[in-house]
Parts: structure tokens; sequence; C-alpha cells
């Protein structure tokens, strides 16, 4: 399976796992994964409030 932003590949999705409504994978990242980094660390810290307004639409 294959992450696509647009018409953008950020990458492989492997070891997929499904257990009842959570689909659990591992992103195996391309190189067009690097301008994501910052928004994918923040969307998974629980111990910070995302603010949706920081980022871009696109």
């Amino acid at each position: 399976m294959k992450l696509y932003f647009l018409n953008e590949c950020l990458g492989d999705i492997g070891n997929i796992s499904i257990e009842g409504m959570w689909i659990n994978g591992e992103i195996l990242p391309s190189e067009n994964m690097e301008k994501f980094n910052d928004f994918f660390a923040r969307v998974i810290d629980e111990d910070n409030e995302f603010e949706e307004e920081n980022f871009s639409e696109e």
C-alpha cells in the first residue's frame, strides 16, 4: 500500500494490521516525506495540542 498526498507519493505502508475499527501500519518514507516531518510529529504528539492554523491547507 502507498501513502499519497495529492499526486505526491510520501512512502509505502507495510506491516498492516486491523483490530476492530483501528488500522495500524508502518510508514516507510520516501524522499518526499521530509517536508511533512514537522506536521506528522505534531499530529502524533499527545502532550501538545495540535493547532491546525499553523499549517498550510496544501
